[in-house]
């Protein structure tokens, strides 16, 4: 595969990634600070920069009682989206802007897949917690007296507790989209039959089998649904797809270590959101 560039954003200082402890050995912690800082003076990214994440810093073990709530029905993306509007207008452009990047310019909103793309992007946002303000909309709705009450509630905490994931689109039928991982993902986390995406939005139209799929996915006792989904015609290969991860989980790995593969994908799943549509918008041709 050829070597992919690197767009992220500077390193934190070596000073701070040696803060890390426990299982953390000092040689493959300093080989990862190397990697970040070949790459801040424009190097490539490494072909399997997961597993150089895993070296420094062991399995990325699950917290406990970290798994899927099964609901009825999880919150729509409809929902996160007008709650993001409510609590920061702002985001009706900063959304798109920060999910879509080039994307969000050519948006048609007449057209009902990119209607969607844009309601999962303000949606996104909605879960989005910036260093500045570490209140989300999210959790500002959930802690208001006016806010959800049950079962809505609990619809809305199943979407928040479901971690990012890329998909690839293996197939479809009536009843939902067969996914395929792209990401390390843990069993209870990855779907055991078809994934309805009647809340789907895309840039460049609707699913077909070997697109990608970057979207939450929650269990309800129907099936498996997406939330905040978007669609590309192409996936990506799987070593670039962990890249994407690798861009969310250096830095927040390097400020809490004990973060689980799970935590960085909630935290930092737009980042990968994100740089699949870098990505797109310059490999994939209408």
């Amino acid at each position: 595969m050829k070597d992919v560039a690197w767009r992220g954003p500077r390193w934190p200082a070596a000073a701070t990634v040696r803060r890390w402890r426990g299982p953390r050995a000092a040689q493959a912690v300093g080989r990862l600070v190397a990697t970040w800082e070949a790459m801040d003076a424009g190097g490539a990214l490494p072909r399997d920069p997961v597993a150089l994440l895993e070296e420094a810093g062991g399995t990325w073990p699950p917290r406990a009682g970290d798994a899927p709530m099964v609901v009825a029905e999880a919150v729509s993306t409809d929902v996160l989206a007008r709650v993001a509007l409510d609590v920061a207008p702002a985001s009706g452009d900063d959304g798109p802007r920060e999910a879509l990047g080039a994307f969000a310019e050519t948006l048609d909103l007449a057209d009902p897949w990119h209607r969607r793309a844009w309601t999962a992007a303000v949606a996104a946002l909605c879960l989005y917690v910036s260093g500045d303000d570490p209140r989300s909309p999210y959790r500002s709705w959930l802690k208001d007296r006016a806010g959800p009450a049950e079962p809505e509630r609990e619809a809305a905490l199943a979407v928040g507790r479901a971690p990012w994931g890329a998909w690839r689109l293996a197939g479809g039928d009536g009843d939902g989209w067969r996914v395929a991982p792209l990401l390390p993902v843990r069993p209870c986390w990855t779907p055991d039959g078809p994934v309805d995406l009647s809340e789907a939005g895309g840039v460049r139209g609707g699913p077909r089998p070997g697109g990608l799929l970057l979207a939450r996915l929650v269990p309800t006792t129907a099936g498996w649904v997406a939330r905040m989904p978007f669609l590309l015609p192409v996936a990506p290969p799987a070593t670039l797809a962990r890249g994407w991860l690798a861009s969310a989980a250096f830095p927040l790995l390097a400020a809490t270590p004990e973060l689980s593969l799970e935590d960085v994908l909630r935290r930092g799943g737009h980042r990968v959101v994100a740089e699949a549509h870098a990505w797109a918008a310059g490999a994939v041709h209408p």
